[in-house]
């Protein structure tokens, strides 16, 4: 599986690596990080064979958290929201999905936090 935001592996038999990759930014969560995550959490709902899954951060840092410099978020430059309230309504619902989708998992999910974490 191929990713703009994080990197997935799997370093031994059973054994996901989803590493947050975006250090720059010391791993904000931009939409297109969201994204990636959603997919490779659908992906890892059918995959039997993966036993365990474990999530860190590139860099110096686990996650700080929502990118809010993320132009998906609050809109791109220059482009005036007709509806603010709804489109930050969507953005926080593909956000809090994220945690959802983490519950539902098969795998039990171990952070393995390496420096600042935000949420």
């Amino acid at each position: 599986m191929e990713f703009k935001t994080i990197k997935y592996q799997e370093p031994e038999p059973g054994v996901g690596f989803i590493i947050l990759n975006r250090p720059d930014r010391l791993n904000a969560l931009g939409l297109d990080m969201v994204d990636d995550l959603h997919t490779v959490f659908g992906n890892l709902k059918t995959r039997d064979e993966v036993r365990v899954l474990v999530m860190t951060g590139e860099g110096r840092g686990f996650c700080s958290g929502a990118d809010l410099k993320d132009p998906r978020i609050l809109g791109a430059a220059g482009r005036v929201l007709t509806n603010p309230t709804v489109h930050l309504y969507e953005v926080q619902k593909k956000y809090s999905a994220l945690v959802l989708e983490m519950r539902s998992l098969p795998q039990p999910l171990i952070a393995a936090v390496n420096g600042p974490a935000a949420v």
